[in-house]
């Protein structure tokens, strides 16, 4: 299969609980949800301090997705996890970060482009 590293978009939905906070999770969570799917390390920073760096190798800047104000990585976060995944993704050359809010008024994903 061919790729066409202009037109990637990445959406992502990665393990971003931290160990401690899996304990706190409610016994229906702990019970059905595989922990592995939802545990990573580093305060559960660690695979997106991978797929951050990495996601630079596969974008390349889309000028189409940039007019159109449309951005080209959306990635779900933990609810206080937005500043830390926007530091990660400056730290990287994206641009237009933005921070998304759930319907409880946390943090839930963030969108960013590599332009």
């Amino acid at each position: 299969m061919d790729y066409d590293s202009e037109d990637a978009c990445f959406y992502l939905d990665p393990p971003y609980i931290d160990a401690d906070e899996w304990e706190t999770l409610g016994e229906q969570v702990r019970q059905w949800e595989d922990k592995q799917a939802l545990v990573a390390g580093n305060q559960g920073l660690a695979l997106y301090e991978k797929i951050i760096p990495g996601a630079r190798d596969f974008l390349q800047p889309n000028i189409a997705l940039a007019s159109a104000g449309a951005p080209n990585i959306v990635l779900e976060i933990g609810y206080e996890q937005g500043s830390a995944v926007a530091s990660l993704l400056r730290e990287q050359a994206f641009q237009n970060i933005s921070v998304h809010k759930d319907l409880e008024g946390k943090d839930r994903w963030i969108s960013a482009q590599y332009a």
